[in-house]
């Protein structure tokens, strides 16, 4: 990690690096969007706040240890070589991910991805749809390993802690737009926000695996690249 001149440089490189991960959590979140569209539908606003809530939070976690952890070994006095190394393997598994993703939907071209989550959404107590936030931030690989290289394209941008704390809180809140659309558009249009949640619910459905799978591949080709570059400069 490199010194910048000032505190604003430091958050705006915190910033600039970690949006393009951002950015794609938000498209590769989209069958969590239609699990937000289910619960404000079939529960209610205050259960699309608590998943969305759990999500927060469960990225927060993830991306908050992987910096903290980074800025530890820099501690230590390995500067590129540990984060070049996460960044190739996480930038591999994402494009396994995504090539899985158009795999699957090439053999299953009608299958849906979430249609498990609908079954067990009305079962859900508002505890365990806290907890089922959570989950799907820190323990769902693709979201997992999204939230990994975020974490170190904060810790290699700056090694300052507002910055990385700015850094962290720009990618929890972009890439949680999507999952926290349905709520926010419930809870501010009422019935009224029904017929444009229904329309993106039918987009989703037709075309979720095609774009995941794409940004996956997109994203994991940058965070290998990256990673690779910060192995031969180490």
């Amino acid at each position: 990690m490199q010194p910048q001149s000032g505190y604003v440089a430091q958050v705006i490189r915190a910033a600039v690096d970690v949006l393009p991960i951002a950015l794609g959590l938000l498209m590769a979140s989209a069958p969590l969007v239609m699990v937000s569209m289910a619960l404000v539908i079939r529960r209610s606003v205050g259960a699309g706040w608590s998943f969305l809530l759990g999500w927060i939070l469960g990225l927060a976690i993830v991306c908050g240890v992987v910096v903290a952890v980074a800025d530890l070994v820099s501690i230590a006095g390995d500067t590129g070589t540990v984060g070049g190394v996460v960044g190739v393997v996480v930038g591999v598994i994402l494009l396994g991910l995504g090539v899985w993703k158009w795999y699957g939907a090439w053999r299953n071209p009608n299958k849906g991805d979430v249609a498990s989550w609908y079954e067990s959404i009305e079962r859900m107590r508002g505890s365990t749809v806290f907890a089922f936030g959570i989950g799907m931030a820190a323990l769902n690989p693709k979201n997992l390993f999204l939230a990994v290289a975020a974490g170190v394209a904060v810790a290699e941008a700056t090694d300052n802690i507002g910055a990385q704390v700015v850094g962290i809180v720009v990618f929890v809140l972009v890439g949680s737009i999507g999952v926290a659309a349905p709520t926010v558009a419930t809870q501010l249009a009422g019935d009224r926000a029904g017929p444009t949640l229904a329309r993106v619910d039918e987009v989703i459905t037709r075309y979720n695996s095609v774009i995941v799978g794409a940004v996956l591949i997109i994203l994991g080709a940058v965070v290998t690249t990256n990673g690779i570059d910060a192995l031969l400069a180490s």
